[in-house]
């Protein structure tokens, strides 16, 4: 039952509902339609220029433990270690490689083509590093072997066992690095913002390369010395432009970019202003009065607090003191592909003003609740529920402000890494920076 003083509770969805059209057990329908979005611009949900794969900060991991990171893979031959740990100088938890002896390589490897199921062409990776003066490389591999390499000794950074020295940096302390490449072109890289390589200016060590499949930090095998090689706040970038080719309802083809527009499959382009979309259910439950102001309605835009535009937003208002207002996405009455494995996204942004208590996003099946994310708007708190009950994400919302939410949903396993009726999400900010990420989790109940 709702409290009895009057509430408003508004909520902006623009679903994306990206599909890698999979199928999906008795559960989630596929919505995608007979229109197709052919866009030659990069298919990034809140920022043109670049998608996040994957972050890692190690702040939830445990020292001593490998890391965890399900990208992530480690080798340790006998003496090595490649473990979290802190210094103790405010730096916080990392990975630290460490080297001894002349018995193999000690590893980090981002099994980023194993995990996503696919090579990428363009890409951007960032981190920091600690470093002694040992002998350390950072590898990009592709089917070929290695497409370039940088290794890092005694304060030197520079290819192939510094033979052609680049720049140098500070032993013992934190450093920044960011390397860009691009198959097409070549290879550069920034430290401490420092730009190396001008634009693309480095060649790689092969020609017709497919994409990169993964990234390896690695030892020297014997020479170079022991020692440490310390790294921490790692997220891979996919720049890659991409043939946009989205089913969507509107029976409408988009050909170019649009300010403020974000392809998906519910966009709502081609909904009329103040009206409710056709595939939308719009109910409520309750005998107050009051929730016949209480509407599913699109708008034209929705512009936040610091300027982030989202064209044509559905409007989720609830105007009643104990009446429950539900919209309803029936994939079922719209398709007849059922989604076994997918991925779907949404933005989701709270009025500036108002009364707020709890509001969910739920993904239902046949049999049960798959996946829920609750809003305890009131605390401005992000919920989650899934087989054992509900918890918090330790994340508070921003009123007025745009998120991005990513759910994985895996009825028969190994899609994106999760097991058999499992679930995780994550939840990204108006720059596409990851906020949350959760654990591999089942299904709740119902």
């Amino acid at each position: 039952m709702k409290k009895t003083k009057n509430r408003l509770i508004s909520i902006f969805l623009l679903f994306l509902l990206c599909y890698s059209i999979f199928t999906f057990d008795n559960s989630v329908k596929n919505c995608a339609s007979n229109s197709i979005i052919q866009e030659t611009d990069s298919p990034k949900l809140s920022n043109p220029d670049k998608s996040l794969l994957h972050s890692y900060d190690f702040e939830d991991e445990t020292i001593g433990q490998d890391p965890s990171g399900v990208t992530l893979v480690v080798s340790e031959p006998t003496g090595c270690t490649a473990n979290i740990e802190t210094l103790g100088d405010g730096q916080q938890k990392h990975v630290a490689l460490y080297k001894s002896g002349s018995v193999g390589r000690v590893m980090l490897r981002d099994n980023i083509s194993y995990y996503y199921g696919q090579n990428y062409d363009v890409g951007e990776l960032n981190f920091k590093f600690y470093h002694d003066t040992s002998l350390f490389g950072i590898w990009f591999i592709d089917s070929g072997g290695i497409l370039f390499r940088l290794d890092f000794w005694s304060g030197n950074v520079g290819q192939w066992a510094i033979s052609n020295i680049i720049t140098s940096y500070t032993s013992n302390q934190w450093t920044n690095i960011t390397i860009y490449y691009n198959i097409s072109h070549g290879w550069m890289f920034d430290i401490d913002s420092v730009r190396y390589g001008g634009d693309y200016g480095y060649s790689f060590e092969h020609g017709g390369s497919s994409g990169i499949t993964h990234i390896e930090w690695v030892s020297a095998i014997s020479g170079g010395g022991d020692g440490y090689f310390r790294i921490d706040d790692l997220s891979f970038y996919d720049e890659t432009e991409h043939l946009i080719n989205i089913m969507t309802p509107e029976n409408k083809t988009y050909t170019g970019p649009i300010s403020g527009y974000y392809p998906a499959t519910y966009g709502f382009e081609d909904v009329l202003d103040d009206t409710t979309p056709t595939y939308c259910e719009y109910d409520a439950i309750g005998t107050t009065p009051d929730w016949v102001n209480s509407y599913t309605r699109v708008i034209n835009n929705k512009i936040d607090g610091v300027g982030n535009k989202h064209n044509k937003v559905l409007l989720l208002k609830d105007a009643s003191s104990s009446s429950v207002c539900i919209s309803n996405f029936n994939f079922t009455e719209y398709r007849s592909e059922i989604a076994r494995n997918s991925a779907f996204e949404f933005y989701h942004c709270l009025n500036p003003t108002g009364q707020h208590y709890l509001s969910r996003i739920v993904l239902s099946g046949n049999f049960g609740t798959l996946a829920q994310i609750l809003f305890d708007t009131n605390a401005l708190e992000i919920e989650y529920a899934n087989s054992t009950g509900q918890y918090s994400t330790g994340l508070y919302l921003e009123r007025d402000k745009w998120y991005r939410y990513s759910i994985d949903i895996s009825c028969d396993g190994g899609y994106a890494g999760l097991s058999a009726n499992q679930f995780r999400f994550r939840i990204y900010d108006d720059e596409n920076i990851l906020l949350y990420s959760s654990y591999d989790m089942n299904f709740p109940s119902s």
